[in-house]
């Protein structure tokens, strides 16, 4: 997907991150989506060792590949400040795939991480947002509290 948006011309911070996101929620079938979403749960309880090796195989060269496009699109980001908020991304993508049932509990089941629209139109703008505008560390002083 991301090949298709820089050969388009039109690569935005929104058109990147959804391409990034929109495959792990089951764009294509639905049996891939299942067997994608099983792969990174069972990364989740293997050794380092074994789930550094699957990880640098299976995710870094497409990651890194992300990474670059978005360090294109946002050069005032420090190379490490952007690898935070890509962190943050894939948390987010990961948390919402093992759809633990905590945002059907607190919206009374009016929230589906399940539904894919649904997911892409909240957490496509929200990401973008927090690369786009999130101050970097130390930059946001908080005033003391009184007694």
């Amino acid at each position: 997907m991301l090949a298709e948006i820089e050969a388009s011309g039109t690569i935005t911070l929104e058109r990147v991150i959804e391409a990034f996101l929109r495959p792990a929620f089951g764009a294509g079938s639905e049996a891939r989506f299942k067997l994608f979403a099983k792969l990174r749960a069972r990364l989740a309880t293997e050794s380092e060792a074994f789930k550094g090796r699957i990880r640098a195989t299976a995710f870094d060269e497409s990651s890194r590949r992300y990474i670059a496009a978005l360090q294109a699109l946002l050069p005032e980001l420090s190379p490490q400040e952007l690898g935070w908020r890509f962190h943050f991304l894939l948390g987010a993508m990961l948390y919402t795939m093992a759809d633990a049932g905590r945002i059907q509990s607190l919206t009374d089941g009016k929230c589906d991480p399940g539904d894919v629209q649904a997911v892409m139109s909240h957490i496509v703008p929200f990401m973008a947002a927090g690369f786009r505008s999130a101050p970097p560390p130390g930059s946001v002083r908080r005033k003391p509290r009184k007694k």
